[in-house]
């Protein structure tokens, strides 16, 4: 429900892909900050989900304007291209997101320095946005608390 998952609907969400061996993607709603971002992600702990803070931003032909393009949506869109391009066991991080211009919050991200906003993120299990040759999803790490699971990656998790 991009744009409306706020905590009860991403709680529903994540209970409806556990009863279903599905997946949700679910965004950091109403996050400003990166630490916000991942205080929010506190209150989950299922294998079934993925958080990602912040969104894509894009242009609205019809408003003349940049809009939110909702990243949870483009990232429903990725996973079935690349399932369908791919394999399930491809992640959708670093794969470039078409129809996106912008990020809606600044993410410093290096590659060769894990002591970044985007570093932060994905060390807290949130999957973030970044540019390096367009835009992309950074991390894949899903919301999992179980210390013992040998993988937390999205792929993995999606299969069991």
């Amino acid at each position: 429900m991009p744009g409306h998952d706020n905590k009860a609907v991403a709680t529903e969400l994540l209970s409806v892909a556990q009863s279903l061996r599905g997946f949700a993607y679910l965004s950091a709603y109403g996050c400003k900050t990166v630490q916000e971002a991942i205080t929010y992600r506190e209150n989950f702990s299922q294998r079934e989900g993925m958080l990602i803070w912040p969104d894509f931003t894009g242009w609205d032909t019809v408003l003349n304007a940049e809009v939110t393009a909702y990243a949870t949506a483009r990232a429903l869109g990725l996973r079935a291209k690349i399932d369908e391009q791919t394999g399930w066991h491809k992640s959708l991080s670093n794969v470039g997101v078409n129809g996106v211009t912008g990020i809606s919050a600044d993410v410093f991200w290096d590659l060769q320095d894990p002591a970044t906003d985007a570093g932060l993120l994905n060390q807290n299990d949130v999957t973030t946005l970044v540019r390096k040759d367009g835009f992309r999803f950074w991390g894949s790490r899903c919301l999992s608390d179980d210390p013992l699971l040998p993988s937390k990656t999205t792929p993995a998790r999606r299969r069991c």
